[in-house]
C-alpha cells in the first residue's frame, strides 16, 4: 500500500513538474512570439523610412555627389557628360524616378533655369530633360561637323585625348540609328579620325 501511494504520490509529482515545464516553454513562445513582433516591426519601419524618396535621394546622392561629373562649359561636351552620368546612375542602380533630381545639383544655373520651364511630370522625365537640355544648347549633328572639321590639338592635350575627343565629335555628328549610320562604319570613323590627326 506504502508502495502504492508513492507511486501515485510520484506520478503527481512528474505531471505537476511536467504541467509546470509546458507552462515555462508556453511562457517562453509567448516572449519570443513578442520579440519577434517587436522585431518584425521594426524592421517595417526602417524599411518603410529607407523606402521614402526623402531616404533614396539622400542614399543615392551621397554616392553620386563625389563621383559625377560636372556640367561642361563647352557645350560640345555635354553629350558626353549624359552619357557618363547615365552610366554612373546604370552603375549604382538609382531608380529612374530619381535620376533628374540627382543631376539637378550637377547642372549649370543656365541648364537649371531651362528646366524650370517643363512642367513637373516631363520634368522627372531623364529622356525628356536630356533632350531639352540637347535640343536647348543647339547640340544637333551639323555643330558637331563643324567642330569636328576645325578641331584643332591644343598645346596640353595628349593625342590620345585629342582622338577621343575628335572621334566624339563625329560620333555625335553621326549617332548610331538616328542617321542612318551603323555601327559597321567603325573603320570609315577610325580613318576619319586618322586623317585629322
Amino acid at each position: 500500500e506504502w508502495q502504492k501511494n508513492e507511486a501515485i504520490v510520484d506520478r503527481a509529482r512528474q505531471e505537476e513538474r511536467f504541467e509546470w515545464q509546458k507552462a515555462q516553454a508556453a511562457q517562453e513562445r509567448a516572449k519570443q512570439d513578442e520579440q519577434f513582433a517587436w522585431q518584425k516591426a521594426k524592421d517595417d519601419r526602417e524599411k518603410a523610412k529607407q523606402d521614402s524618396i526623402a531616404a533614396q535621394l539622400k542614399l543615392f546622392g551621397d554616392i553620386v555627389k563625389n563621383v559625377a561629373p560636372k556640367f561642361p562649359s563647352d557645350f560640345a561636351d555635354i553629350p558626353i557628360f549624359f552619357e557618363s552620368i547615365e552610366k554612373l546612375f546604370d552603375s549604382v542602380r538609382v531608380p529612374s524616378n530619381l535620376r533628374t533630381r540627382l543631376l539637378l545639383p550637377h547642372l549649370s544655373d543656365r541648364a537649371r533655369a531651362l528646366l524650370l520651364r517643363l512642367d513637373q511630370t516631363r520634368q522627372n522625365d531623364f529622356q525628356e530633360v536630356r533632350t531639352l537640355l540637347l535640343n536647348e544648347f543647339q547640340l544637333t549633328p551639323f555643330p558637331f561637323k563643324t567642330r569636328f572639321d576645325s578641331a584643332k590639338r591644343s598645346g596640353d592635350e595628349t593625342w590620345t585625348l585629342y582622338c577621343t575627343r575628335i572621334k566624339n565629335l563625329l560620333e555625335y555628328y553621326c549617332p548610331t540609328g538616328s542617321r542612318n549610320v551603323e555601327r559597321e562604319f567603325e573603320r570609315l570613323f577610325s580613318l576619319l579620325v586618322t586623317d585629322r590627326i
